[in-house]
């Protein structure tokens, strides 16, 4: 089990199985560790970023 993800180099907790990444600037989900592993997340949260495409394997998480 992963209670956070790592992005930019800050850990970033998952709490009540909401994980916010507003406002980041994230432009791609390369630069974001753990989330692959993060096996109790019901809520992405990506308000305000740079996103230029999200990757199918998302659906996957939730």
């Amino acid at each position: 089990m992963n209670n956070f993800i790592e992005y930019d180099g800050e850990k970033i907790s998952i709490v009540n199985s909401f994980l916010d990444l507003s406002w980041r600037k994230i432009k791609d989900f390369s630069n974001i560790s753990g989330l692959a592993r993060s096996t109790q997340l019901s809520e992405l949260i990506l308000r305000e970023n740079d996103l230029i495409s999200i990757p199918e394997t998302i659906g996957n998480l939730i």
